[in-house]
């Protein structure tokens, strides 16, 4: 009797050293991040030095970017040149991650946006998608990234001629989406005419 009431004890004692260790990774506060580089509502770019060269609906990068570009102005195309855009240095290393956190290009509750000729290298996530609609995504290599295109709630989703390369890791995604939002009644379409 006693043994089992021991091995009973130790049980407890182990399945709540596992408990402590997994909600201590679960909740483990993810770094302060930089401020993004902002395409404001009215059109702006915040803040004024960032590498990106406005023209009407246009904006075109005029150098690397170290940042997130967060896009809240509709109907816009962002050209990306050429040139790369890889995630602020900020220290991730064994972090459990949310998907789409930290992205290169991060959209939501927009439309009509194009994300084209961008080298995305390092980010969490390329480009992030949420509750969005016609959104074209074309012509980006997007290289070691956890994921490479993260789409959450959108619809008129058009991926197209992207090259992305995956890290060595078994988690990794090259194009995630994720369950469709109850705000959401529109059904994803997805046209892919990638490489």
């Amino acid at each position: 009797m006693k043994k089992k009431a021991v091995a009973s004890i130790v049980s407890l004692f182990v399945l709540f050293l596992v408990a402590t260790f997994f909600t201590s990774l679960v909740s483990a506060p993810l770094p302060e991040l930089p401020t993004p580089i902002y395409i404001r509502n009215d059109g702006s770019v915040e803040p004024a030095t960032a590498p990106l060269q406005r023209i009407g609906s246009t904006y075109t990068f005029t150098g690397k970017i170290n940042n997130t570009i967060e896009v809240q102005s509709s109907n816009i195309l962002i050209d990306g040149n050429g040139f790369v855009l890889t995630k602020p240095a900020v220290n991730t290393e064994g972090l459990m991650m949310p998907i789409g956190w930290l992205p290169g290009v991060h959209v939501v509750d927009i439309s009509n946006i194009t994300i084209t000729n961008i080298a995305f290298e390092g980010c969490i996530t390329g480009v992030t998608v949420e509750n969005a609609s016609s959104i074209t995504i074309s012509q980006n290599t997007i290289r070691e990234t956890t994921s490479g295109i993260v789409v959450l709630s959108s619809s008129e989703i058009n991926i197209i001629g992207n090259n992305i390369t995956l890290p060595n890791q078994s988690f990794a995604t090259g194009i995630h989406f994720l369950p469709s939002n109850p705000r959401c009644n529109r059904p994803f379409s997805y046209y892919d005419q990638g490489k």
